[in-house]
């Protein structure tokens, strides 16, 4: 109910009144009361409240950030600003009147925070006239807003690469609710390739990870992995990513696990001799049947095994003597005495640990 404008006595009279109305109003619980400071012309008194529950990236909604009274009944207020305490600037505050009653209003308003964290919020109010004082405005603050972190989730890729060669592609998609969120919010503590003798205790040595905003996703990243894999398999590539702005709870910290897949890389052989190799017969004779090199600049001798057929109804498996060449390559040696003249075809298939590549040489024995 608004109480009539009274001057004299009375007016002290009909301010204790409204005071003892006010303690009656402010009795009703508030959780998230605050404890506020009144900068004003000393006839108004207000509650104001601690916003919990916030999101970064996410609108709060309408919520009530104060209530303002006049101890009089007399002083009107008419609009008011809200800032919210994190350097965006105020925004228009709604004030809603008791009953219509311009001297007790309800301050609220909406605001979407970037960043987690706690932040002060303080509202200023016009005062529209029938105030005991010539001040224009009161200044209200005591409040905060309460900022959680934007959940983080995330997809991952399964690519592919190459033993020995240089390999570098997307490792997933890190999605932050948050869709203010930029790469300086996070750190990449560790990617973990998971190749070496003793994972994971070798991994703090093996990053590489980027954070690149997707286009048309606010809040969606790439997460870039680059790395050289020694050797063929299936790798579980994990990626540790943490929030770098943790207030007020504790730091988020999310994982990524990416299945690699590595290929062997590929062999190339080809005979040794581009017209024949001369035998004489029944004499075991040596010869250097083919020779191969390793697109894997990591490949070792003991990496690879031949396969021979004669050409004449003999064969054998592993039975090729494999040694570097110094150019870079192989040769496969193999002793074989053949029992009958004229020309063979002498087949040699070599073998790495996921690829093979034959080579086939001519022979003529005499």
């Amino acid at each position: 109910m608004r109480l009539p404008r009274v001057v004299g006595k009375w007016k002290f009279a009909l301010a204790a009144i409204a005071a003892a109305l006010m303690v009656a109003f402010v009795a009703v619980p508030f959780a998230s009361a605050a404890t506020a400071v009144v900068n004003g012309d000393g006839d108004e008194t207000a509650n104001v409240y601690d916003v919990t529950g916030l999101t970064e990236g996410t609108s709060s909604g309408n919520q009530t950030v104060a209530d303002v009274f006049s101890f009089d009944g007399a002083c009107e207020y008419g609009s008011g600003t809200i800032d919210w305490g994190d350097s965006s600037g105020t925004s228009a505050a709604t004030l809603t009147p008791d009953g219509g009653d311009l001297s007790h209003v309800t301050v609220s308003g909406s605001h979407t925070y970037a960043d987690e964290g706690t932040y002060p919020i303080s509202v200023t109010l016009d005062e529209t006239g029938g105030c005991s004082d010539d001040f224009s405005s009161v200044a209200i603050s005591g409040g905060n807003a309460v900022v959680g972190d934007g959940a983080l989730s995330s997809s991952a890729t399964t690519p592919s690469a190459t033993e020995g060669q240089y390999f570098a592609a997307s490792l997933g998609i890190l999605m932050d609710a948050n869709t203010a969120a930029d790469p300086s919010d996070y750190s990449v503590a560790m990617t973990c390739y998971n190749d070496l003798p003793n994972p994971p205790s070798d991994c703090t040595s093996q990053t590489g990870a980027s954070l690149t905003p997707v286009v048309n996703h606010p809040g969606w990243f790439t997460v870039g992995g680059s790395h050289t894999f020694s050797e063929e398999g299936i790798y579980d590539v994990q990626t540790f990513i943490t929030d770098g702005e943790n207030l007020p709870g504790p730091a988020q910290e999310w994982s990524i696990d990416s299945y690699v897949t590595v290929s062997d890389a590929a062999l190339t052989a080809h005979a040794s001799n581009p017209k024949s190799l001369n035998f004489k017969v029944n004499k075991t004779m040596t010869k250097t049947l083919a020779v191969f090199t390793d697109a894997d600049p990591n490949g070792t001798t003991s990496d690879f095994t031949a396969d021979i057929n004669w050409g004449d109804g003999n064969s054998c498996i592993s039975c090729g003597v494999i040694v570097p060449n110094g150019l870079g390559g192989w040769n496969v040696n193999a002793s074989h005495r053949y029992t009958s003249t004229g020309g063979k075809t002498i087949t040699v298939v070599i073998h790495d640990a996921g690829t093979q590549s034959n080579a086939v040489a001519a022979a003529k024995v005499s």
